[in-house]
């Protein structure tokens, strides 16, 4: 194995929490979960076609920040990302270059290995949630979607998750924190793979807060199909976000974000040529209404204070497509029924703690 192959020699273990956590039935097939705040967290970056950089061209790191309802109180949080480290050939020589973790490559692959965290083959070792694969395994689960990397860009990938880093703060510094994509892994090398053959499994610990998180029941579902399966950025980000935070979706309810919002959320910066920016956002609506998530879109231009001729930012107002009204339907009747399951739990460990006292 390479990384930290420690976290082979711990034991993997199952908890009733994880089971909750689990989607096992046919009709989960679609779903997975997602949790508070760390997965509100802007994470994935969208620069087009750049991924490599080297050490003299390199953005150190990039900020952005998002507001998000925190202990109670709606906070501004700033985040921070710093690219992770691969080893690559240019021009046939080895060499160190960095990566920012992209919402087409290193999005889709965490979101597969926690997919695969809740369909079987996730555990907890010692206080950690994590799950095992095969890179066979990880690369089909991709392919369903139509997303066909080789074995050797998954490992890449997955080595950028596991060296990229983020920080994340609010602003009035009452709250400071250095999360993890992944915060531990061991990969199959050669050897492992000459002496067991393509099924040695491979291992991947989730952040601390996501193991918290799910031992605290802090998660929804999110229809993971759709959003997986999204060619446009925008798009993808759009629908994971109204899964995650359109708690009242509803013909009469619609959903309302500026466009500065969304492209703040996937680190891409404002074109000078508003044009191009609403063909960017067109683009992803159309792909939107095409999944059935949306219905319609109604849209404010908002001018600038100093030239009222000048176009700075967009307001969309979102109308839900039924399909995404019954999805959060269904995610509140799922979340009550684990909740219900939850309470259940405690009452029997409860009882059983006064029969022991007995």
């Amino acid at each position: 194995m390479t990384e930290n192959n420690n976290i082979q020699n711990i034991e993997q273990h199952r908890t009733k929490q994880l089971a909750l956590f689990e989607l096992l039935e046919p009709q989960d097939l679609n779903y997975s979960n997602f949790v508070d705040f760390f997965d509100n967290i802007p994470k994935f970056v969208d620069f087009g076609k750049k991924r490599y950089w080297d050490y003299e061209t390199v953005k150190p790191s990039i900020t952005t920040e998002f507001k998000f309802k925190h202990a109670g109180l709606e906070k501004l949080f700033v985040v921070t990302l710093k690219p992770g480290r691969v080893t690559k050939k240019v021009d046939g020589i080895e060499k160190d270059v960095l990566v920012y973790p992209s919402i087409q490559r290193e999005e889709a692959i965490y979101d597969a290995l926690r997919k695969l965290a809740n369909t079987g083959q996730g555990g907890f070792f010692g206080e950690e949630l994590g799950t095992t694969f095969t890179l066979r395994m990880l690369r089909k689960e991709l392919i369903k979607f139509k997303k066909t990397l080789s074995l050797d860009e998954i490992k890449e990938s997955l080595r950028v998750l596991r060296s990229a880093e983020i920080h994340v703060a609010s602003v009035d510094r009452s709250f400071e924190w250095e999360p993890s994509y992944l915060s531990n892994m061991a990969l199959t090398n050669r050897d492992d793979y000459m002496h067991n053959g393509s099924d040695t499994k491979c291992i991947v610990l989730f952040d601390n807060l996501v193991s918290t998180s799910v031992k605290k029941l802090e998660f929804r579902e999110y229809n993971y199909a759709i959003a997986q399966s999204s060619k446009n950025a925008i798009a993808k980000y759009l629908t994971k976000r109204m899964d995650r935070r359109y708690m009242q979706a509803s013909s009469e309810r619609p959903y309302q974000i500026k466009m500065s919002t969304i492209f703040k959320a996937i680190f891409r910066e404002l074109d000078l040529k508003m044009s191009n920016n609403t063909r960017h956002m067109t683009s992803a609506f159309k792909e939107m209404v095409g999944k059935c998530r949306i219905r319609d879109v109604v849209i404010k231009a908002i001018k600038s204070d100093l030239d009222s001729r000048k176009v700075v930012d967009y307001l969309y107002t979102i109308f839900p497509h039924d399909e995404l009204i019954k999805d959060v339907k269904r995610f509140h009747a799922k979340h009550s029924i684990m909740v219900r399951k939850s309470e259940l739990y405690k009452c029997n460990e409860l009882k059983q703690q006064l029969l022991e006292i007995e």
